[in-house]
């Protein structure tokens, strides 16, 4: 009896620590624009016709899942109303002509962002800029986003950051802190050991700005 009572105490012990596990990160949101998340007849696999940031999760995407898991955070894909062909230099021309156009990209979804502390931010470079999605993603909750902490990561084929952070800290209420962004190229979003030093280092200041 004795045995019975110490295991459901035990058990109870360990749901209280996962409780206080979740709740300890439950201000904290992932939220990404993906390409692969955001075209017609979205799936995983490589068939041959399409590159890899057009298969899912994406590039941006395997990063969002990564740190996602490591920070334990809720997932917010960013979707898109009117999808992309699923063809690469499809995708990637009329991410050209919505940035020549300043076009207003519809999204899919609204977003409760109230809750979150820290939102780490992720999107690809498209034409050394943000894709346009994610300027209607800040412009819709620029009140949600105010005085909170952005955390971006991006994606790139060789142009690197480029003018991506400038772009967001423009759009940002000026309450909101913008930290250095995870910049990886697209063939490394794989590279465990280089995002953990870059989560580290977030670490360190998220830690200084709450003291």
């Amino acid at each position: 009896m004795f045995k019975i009572i110490k295991t459901i105490a035990m058990a109870a012990g360990l749901i209280s620590v996962f409780s206080l596990q979740s709740t300890a990160y439950a201000k904290t949101a992932v939220a990404y624009f993906s390409a692969a998340v955001n075209v017609i007849d979205p799936s995983y696999g490589v068939d041959g016709t399409t590159g890899s940031s057009m298969l899912l999760p994406g590039d941006v995407g395997i990063v969002a899942e990564n740190i996602a898991s490591r920070v334990q955070a809720d997932k917010i894909a960013i979707k898109v109303v009117d999808l992309y062909e699923k063809n690469y230099d499809a995708v990637v021309n009329r991410g050209g002509i919505e940035k020549r156009d300043q076009t207003h990209v519809a999204l899919a979804d609204a977003y409760d962002l109230g809750g979150y502390d820290v939102i780490y931010l992720g999107y690809p470079n498209w034409w050394s800029d943000v894709p346009r999605a994610i300027v209607t993603f800040i412009e819709q909750n620029k009140v949600q986003l105010e005085g909170k902490t952005i955390v971006p990561f991006v994606s790139h084929g060789g142009g690197g950051e480029a003018l991506t952070t400038n772009t967001i800290k423009k759009l940002l209420p000026s309450t909101t802190h913008v930290l250095e962004p995870y910049v990886v190229y697209y063939k490394n979003v794989n590279d465990i050991q280089e995002l953990e030093q870059w989560l580290d280092q977030v670490k360190v200041q998220l830690q200084s700005s709450n003291n």
